[in-house]
């Protein structure tokens, strides 16, 4: 698997991001309200958060579970954050907004206690520098919860010969994961998966009536996985 495209590849990438904000400026925030509380009961078992630890989430848009998460020190950062901000969709509320990449994180080494990256490594220019960056900035004792959209084996050789087109969402996502590469990359770069398991979607009327949504719903499925560095 390639590790890194090429910047306009991900400039293209970072355009279709940009674009879907444009047209969806009054998504509901209540998914992510949801997914917060989710995270929260997954990574229980795992750590303890408390007013005083730190909390990043890579990728966060405008508005994410890091907008909702209420305990801790927040951070979100985002390449487009600015221009979420002079679309007037920025959520301002306890979350420092930064506009980087996770492929070069501001922070100093063993910073936070945990790291949310949602639906992004297979936005991201290089997923393995993204993860390389979350071990360097994530405490020994810290956790990673990442939340990626990923194919269904059987569909994946069609889907990968397709993909080059550009179709649909394939604007949007540079790279193809199977739950299975997925995994060796994120151990390839020095973290223990303490748990794993596919986050499918109930099947929703609504994908009947959106050939669109029928089409997402059967090429990808989100599978997590909850890591601490080795």
């Amino acid at each position: 698997m390639k590790t890194e495209v090429s910047k306009q590849r991900w400039k293209e990438a970072q355009d279709y991001e940009k674009n879907w904000w444009k047209k969806n400026s009054h998504f509901d925030s209540k998914m992510y309200v949801n997914n917060s509380k989710r995270i929260k009961d997954e990574i229980h078992n795992y750590i303890n958060l408390k007013r005083k630890n730190k909390i990043l989430q890579i990728g966060c848009g405008p508005d994410d579970v890091i907008h909702h998460f209420g305990e801790g020190k927040l951070y979100g950062i985002d390449p487009l954050m600015k221009d979420y901000n002079q679309m007037g969709i920025l959520k301002k509320d306890n979350v420092k907004n930064i506009k980087g990449v996770g492929e070069n994180l501001p922070f100093e080494d063993n910073f936070f206690d945990l790291i949310i990256i949602n639906n992004v490594l297979d936005h991201c220019q290089n997923p393995k520098k993204v993860l390389e960056e979350i071990n360097r900035c994530l405490k020994k004792e810290g956790v990673l919860y990442t939340e990626t959209n990923v194919r269904p084996k059987l569909l994946y050789p069609f889907l990968k010969m397709v993909w080059w087109t550009k179709i649909s969402t394939a604007k949007g996502h540079p790279y193809l994961f199977l739950p299975k590469s997925l995994r060796k990359l994120i151990q390839s770069c020095n973290f223990e998966i303490l748990e794993e398991h596919p986050n499918k979607q109930k099947f929703k009327l609504r994908y009947f009536l959106r050939l669109r949504d029928f089409v997402q719903h059967i090429i990808e499925y989100q599978y997590d996985f909850i890591c601490k560095r080795r």
